[in-house]
């Protein structure tokens, strides 16, 4: 059953673009690699062309535990899922409870609110869907895979303004849906054109900030 429920979920996402086309985690026929070429190709570019590029790489502390369910809730009835499916997801989600058991000694039940159910066939499914309105309204470059989030700008002027921009963004966005970053730390990057114009990465510069 749960099979089924992933494919015509999964089908609706795609054809709805429910699902952002930046984003490469869980997604059939896509893959790091991909991802990795887009990106390449793009800073590479704006080097060809005498720009500086500047990125910031952020990654979501525990993403499958942070989804809260009322949010997801809120988020499938949003992108359309009608009556007899969400009540489905409802009943799913609802009063859901966990131990944890050592040995013959067992903790008592505890009641959970967020969290993708591990072995759950559309968990992952359901964590795009969650998270896939964070690239509504960025700015810079933006791609996803998964729970990992990188931004990236070539216009050297306004590139600190934009990311900076972007990032306030995005933790307005994490406070409202209960996401948290790992540690609150973003590794950034500086890539300018080097001296020789075949070495792009003589003068990069690393460094990470607490947001």
């Amino acid at each position: 059953m749960e099979r089924c429920i992933h494919k015509y979920l999964y089908n609706f996402a795609l054809s709805n673009n429910i699902i952002s086309n930046f984003q490469s985690g869980f997604i059939k026929g896509d893959s790091t690699t991909n991802q990795l070429t887009y990106m390449y190709n793009d800073i590479v570019q704006a080097l060809d062309e005498g720009t500086e590029v500047r990125a910031v790489f952020c990654d979501m502390s525990k993403a499958f535990d942070r989804v809260w369910h009322k949010g997801l809730l809120i988020k499938l009835k949003y992108i359309g899922i009608k009556v007899q499916p969400f009540n489905w997801f409802e009943s799913y989600l609802s009063d859901r409870q966990q131990r944890v058991i050592i040995a013959n000694t067992s903790s008592n039940w505890s009641h959970i609110s967020a969290g993708v159910p591990q072995g759950f066939i559309f968990g992952p499914l359901l964590f795009l869907i969650y998270i896939s309105d964070i690239v509504n309204d960025i700015h810079a470059n933006i791609r996803l895979f998964a729970d990992d989030t990188s931004l990236y700008i070539d216009e050297p002027t306004q590139a600190s303004i934009a990311l900076n921009t972007d990032l306030t963004k995005i933790v307005t966005w994490s406070n409202t849906w209960l996401v948290s970053f790992t540690y609150g730390i973003f590794t950034t990057i500086s890539i300018p054109r080097g001296t020789n114009s075949n070495d792009y990465n003589v003068c990069c510069k690393v460094s990470q900030r607490e947001f």
